[in-house]
């Protein structure tokens, strides 16, 4: 589901989303004012929760430590490697 669905997440959905990323040790791509970022969460932290890691502003090559609170961005979703996608659905 969340690597199919390009939307807002409730902030409890949304940590679900930035922990599974971060378990499976890959991307969550991200809206931020509009633009469209890469995210690899390093570390979740509070309460309120905040999500630490390295952000790829889309056309940059640039990778910049971040830290990000559920409210920085807006639609979400998990980026899966191309090996680990389903074959049947390219």
């Amino acid at each position: 589901m969340w690597v199919r669905e390009w939307r807002e997440y409730h902030t409890t959905t949304a940590q679900k989303v930035m922990e599974q990323a971060f378990r499976w040790g890959i991307k969550v791509r991200l809206s931020i004012d509009g633009e469209i970022c890469d995210f690899i969460p390093e570390q979740l932290r509070g309460h309120p929760w905040r999500v630490a890691g390295g952000l790829m502003p889309a056309g940059t090559g640039q990778c910049e430590e971040a830290e990000l609170a559920p409210g920085d961005w807006k639609e979400m979703k998990l980026l899966l490697p191309q090996e680990l996608r389903n074959s049947s659905s390219a």
